[in-house]
């Protein structure tokens, strides 16, 4: 090849650099990991992946910090929390979606600073509530109503109520 030994031994060493660089290795941290993929300082979790720094947490993915978390996906510092979908230190909740600062809510949808609410959307700062859009009080059929005008299934309305949670 007309090169010397060590010119060969430097080529070959900086393809094994790159080829390190770019292939995913199996964790290097972690306690009582079971059925997870691509986790990372990890204790006592079961079936999840793409998690971080999580304790005793089951079946979520793409999050960090997640304490004693079950089914959650894309949260961040969040404790005691199911079926949660990109919240950010959140306690207690459940079936909470795009929230952030909460504590023991359940079935809402953009929510910031509340504290046990149930059946909230793009609301903040309230305690105790139930049925409330927009920080404004409502009955159950007004909500529903309220619910199906928003219709978070639909990628415009989801990206305009995004966009209204700021």
């Amino acid at each position: 090849f007309g090169m010397t030994s060590k010119e060969l031994n430097k080529y070959f060493l900086a393809q094994v650099f790159q080829l390190w660089q770019v292939v995913p290795r199996p964790a290097t941290t972690g306690q009582k990991v079971t059925n997870c993929q691509a986790t990372h300082d990890c204790f006592d979790c079961r079936d999840c992946f793409f998690v971080y720094d999580c304790h005793r947490t089951i079946g979520s993915s793409y999050s960090i910090g997640l304490r004693a978390c079950e089914n959650c996906l894309d949260c961040l510092r969040c404790m005691d929390c199911q079926d949660c979908y990109e919240c950010i230190g959140c306690y207690e909740c459940s079936r909470l979606r795009w929230s952030v600062s909460c504590s023991g809510c359940s079935e809402s949808w953009f929510m910031r600073n509340c504290k046990d609410c149930r059946d909230c959307l793009l609301c903040a700062d309230l305690k105790g509530q139930r049925y409330c859009v927009m920080n404004q009080q409502l009955s159950a059929e007004e909500y529903e109503k309220a619910l199906a005008h928003w219709n978070l299934s639909n990628r415009e309305l989801m990206q305009l109520a995004k966009s209204k949670f700021g």
